[in-house]
């Protein structure tokens, strides 16, 4: 039991960490039209004071830009999760030192349960909607923070956090990432950790630590400096 509610607890939040990324408020702006890259992160995540364990997750990111201060993004992790989004900024522009943006996300993702096998691996609906704010330094080292709502929806039932996340970029052929993250479970009826019979206050809150490595692509798959998302 206690192994089955480590992993379950292990894979939302490595999933809800994933979700949003450290990065910059800024949108690509008008001179760019695209961006793609991969980000790889190494997660620890801890619950009431124990750490759950430590998760190594790559995903590959594509953004593609819709107008100046409009993207439109697109990410898929090796853990099976595939997450669309939209980011307007609505303070500052591609080049302001304080930026401002709006990001809802959703996706999808094979998302073990309680009760799951090896050939039962339900489907999680996710969907987020962070407010990024951004103080750049430089083009290549900013500090960002975001508070944002997310909700699941499993089989199991649907259920809410509330969540912050706050994080240092810098590297200019190379990003890096430190960043900490804070999420408190909202409780409800339909909580698939109240149904399962799982206590909520096994995962009221948790903490999660974060280092990040970005590798940046040109349009032909080569790599270059990194670029101001």
């Amino acid at each position: 039991m206690k192994i089955t509610i480590s992993l379950f607890v292990l894979l939302l939040l490595s999933s809800c960490v994933n979700f949003t990324n450290i990065q910059s408020a800024r949108t690509l702006g008008p001179t760019k039209k695209k961006d793609y890259y991969i980000y790889t992160r190494l997660t620890v995540p801890e619950v009431s004071g124990e750490i759950e364990g430590i998760m190594l997750v790559p995903e590959f990111v594509y953004k593609k830009r819709i107008k100046a201060n409009l993207d439109w993004g697109l990410k898929v992790g090796i853990d099976a999760r595939i997450n669309g989004n939209l980011k307007y900024q609505f303070v500052g522009n591609s080049k302001s030192k304080f930026a401002m943006s709006l990001m809802p996300e959703i996706g999808f993702s094979l998302f073990p349960t309680k009760n799951s096998t090896v050939h039962n691996v339900p489907i999680s609906l996710q969907a987020e909607i962070p407010l990024l704010i951004t103080y750049h330094f430089t083009d290549y080292t900013f500090i960002t923070t975001a508070p944002k709502i997310v909700d699941y929806y499993t089989p199991k039932g649907n259920y809410g956090m509330l969540a912050w996340s706050t994080g240092l970029q810098f590297g200019k052929k190379v990003n890096w990432t430190l960043a900490y993250s804070y999420f408190k479970l909202i409780d409800s009826p339909n909580n698939p950790l109240t149904t399962s019979g799982i206590k909520t206050s096994f995962f009221d809150q948790a903490n999660v630590f974060e280092l990040g490595i970005k590798f940046n692509f040109k349009a032909r798959g080569r790599m270059h400096a990194p670029s101001i998302d």
